[in-house]
């Protein structure tokens, strides 16, 4: 692993840019701007350079009191690739998601389309949850062959479970 980061400012806000390399992947910090003052993350934005695409991160995390801690964030995909080995497409992916609320009930929504070589997949979740679970309210996957709809919950604490109902229609899963 190498990185480089280049942190400029003043009592708790930072401007950033720089980059981390592992294992031949590099993900580059475009220039951000990050203040943390007491107990208080502001991100607007924190940029990354990443699978040929960006990813920007907008919000705001209060963890002030621990028992209420408040989150608002905004992520959003452009153009990430992933595949295309052996000469076959890489898949194309731009998302916007969002994450609101309090630790202990928070949502996430968020909506992605997919492409490859010609064909798109539409993609659309919303989740609610808290610092032990989360259930997935609607995970629908649409695209001209069929489609995809899941709901379900993800248990995380004390121990790992998880259960999915989905129902699926002329869905091809490559």
């Amino acid at each position: 692993m190498a990185w480089t980061l280049t942190a400029d400012g003043v009592e708790g806000a930072a401007d950033l840019h720089g980059q981390v390399t592992w294992d031949g992947q590099t993900v580059r910090v475009l220039p951000s701007k990050v203040r943390l003052d007491e107990q208080v993350l502001d991100v607007q934005p924190l940029a990354l350079a990443l699978l040929d695409g960006t990813v920007t991160l907008r919000g705001r995390a209060d963890l002030r009191d621990p028992e209420r801690g408040v989150l608002r964030f905004a992520v959003n995909a452009r153009q990430l690739h992933w595949g295309g080995e052996a000469g076959a497409p890489a898949i194309i992916a731009n998302g916007d998601f969002g994450l609101a609320g309090a630790l202990q009930a928070w949502a996430a929504i968020g909506t992605a389309r997919l492409e490859r070589d010609g064909q798109a997949a539409d993609v659309r979740f919303d989740a609610r949850g808290n610092t032990e679970r989360a259930t997935l309210k609607t995970l629908q996957a649409r695209m001209p062959t069929g489609t995809l709809d899941a709901r379900g919950e993800v248990v995380w604490a004390p121990s790992l479970q998880w259960a999915l109902n989905a129902d699926l229609a002329g869905f091809d899963p490559g």
